[in-house]
């Protein structure tokens, strides 16, 4: 299970891929119908969290249901850009070589390396983000919780339901990323599911605070 494979998955990391034809992992949901049940779904017009999980559940607003959770420092933003701008941005992105990743993704990386261990940083190769998406950096000033930001690395996440691609729950080293991550999703809608953390406080506080600029590519929805 720990040895490297064709898919891009290594360690206890899968995908539909390696559990089908190799036989590993397990497919099942790691959500269970207990979490399910006391989720949130975030609205983002009145921009609070309401007891939910199915998608688009927010769509419901102002008809919501339950008692809802104040979640500030989050923005949701709809149709950031327009679909002439995301199909001329998914070509782009396209003509750019992707890498294999973990759990079912494809990826492209743009940024200086970065040693965690060592809290260090090589720039030598970096030479800068796509020029295809500066517009997007530019429009980050328009969005009030974003002033100020600096993208530090930027990165092209793809993920296709044949190889049940997923990003699995994790904590992100903040030493060098900040407390912001900007995520702009393409060709399919997105829905923000939260879940209660159950672990340590100070782990908390780490969730997803990394100010990376990704795009999420998922399938379109027919």
């Amino acid at each position: 299970m720990f040895q490297p494979r064709p898919c891009g998955c290594k360690g206890q990391r899968t995908c539909l891929v390696c559990e089908v034809k190799q036989g590993l992992g397990d497919s099942s949901s790691w959500v269970s119908q207990q979490e399910k049940d006391g989720a949130y779904v975030f609205c983002p017009v009145c921009e609070l969290a309401w007891p939910g999980w199915e998608t688009d559940s927010w769509r419901h607003h102002p008809h919501h249901e339950g008692e809802p959770v104040k979640f500030p420092g989050v923005k949701i933003v709809e149709d950031f850009v327009s679909e002439e701008e995301e199909t001329d941005l998914l070509t782009a992105i396209d003509e750019v070589p992707w890498d294999l990743s973990q759990s079912g993704r494809r990826k492209q990386n743009y940024g200086p390396k970065c040693n965690f261990k060592k809290q260090r940083v090589r720039c030598e190769d970096f030479s800068g983000y796509p020029a295809f998406t500066k517009f997007i950096q530019d429009r980050f000033s328009s969005v009030s919780i974003l002033k100020g930001y600096q993208t530090v690395e930027q990165c092209s996440l793809e993920y296709t339901v044949e190889r049940g691609a997923s990003i699995d729950p994790h904590i992100d080293d903040c030493w060098i990323w900040g407390e912001r991550i900007p995520t702009l999703s393409l060709l399919t809608n997105s829905t923000l599911t939260l879940r209660k953390f159950t672990g340590p406080l100070r782990s908390a506080l780490r969730i997803e605070s990394s100010p990376q600029l990704t795009f999420s590519v998922g399938q379109k929805q027919i």
